[in-house]
C-alpha cells in the first residue's frame, strides 16, 4: 500500500524509539517513492513533543522545498 502514496512525504523518526524501531521508519521510507526521512538522533517515540523546534524546522524546510 505504501507504493500507492504519491503525495510528498516527510517521515520524522526518533533514533531511540523503542516503541516503533527506526527500522520500521526506514521500511516506510523505502516503500514511499521520493519520500524523505529525518531521524533525530537523541529523540525517542515522540520527537514532536521532545524536539518541537527540530520537527518544526524540518516541516518548514520540507514544505518550502
Amino acid at each position: 500500500i505504501l507504493s500507492k502514496i504519491a503525495a510528498p512525504t516527510l517521515i520524522i523518526w526518533g533514533a531511540g524509539d523503542a516503541t516503533t524501531p527506526v527500522i520500521d521508519g526506514e521500511s516506510i521510507h523505502s516503500g514511499i517513492a521520493g519520500s524523505k526521512m529525518l531521524t533525530i538522533p537523541d529523540a525517542r517515540h515522540s520527537p514532536h513533543i521532545t524536539h518541537p523546534q527540530q520537527v518544526a524546522d524540518a516541516l518548514l524546510a520540507f514544505i518550502a522545498s
